[in-house]
């Protein structure tokens, strides 16, 4: 079976008000984009309940957790293994403040697709 890896560089500064950079955030992923596919995440923004659904192609261990713009866990959405075909989870941010966070979804301690949710 053929793999296609893409590389990111992922950047995240956070600048105040007076212009001083008080959060630099850099990693590189491989990310492997036939394992997932069909991404869907509703709402997005979201206030309370968020929808996550998309089709795995092969059965895997797999984690998916919420963190914030630092990279810092918030949330572990899903850490089991899951057969091959539509996965659906339901999960609950409104306890989190207003801002900006990343969902991981990975298998094997690699991170396969990265999406930002916006809460308002």
């Amino acid at each position: 079976m053929e793999k296609l890896y893409q590389l990111i560089i992922l950047t995240i500064i956070t600048i105040t008000s007076n212009m001083e950079v008080i959060t630099k955030f850099d990693k590189v992923l491989n990310i492997d984009e036939k394992l997932v596919s069909d991404l869907l995440i509703t709402p997005n923004p979201a206030s309370a309940d968020v929808t996550i659904s998309f089709e795995l192609a092969n059965a895997t261990d797999m984690r998916v957790v919420l963190t914030d713009i630092s990279g810092h866990e918030l949330l572990v959405v899903y850490n089991d293994k899951h057969n091959a075909g539509a996965f659906l989870k339901i999960f609950s941010i409104k306890t989190l403040p207003t801002g900006v966070y990343y969902l991981k979804i990975s298998h094997s301690g690699k991170n396969i697709r990265i999406e930002k949710i916006i809460k308002n």
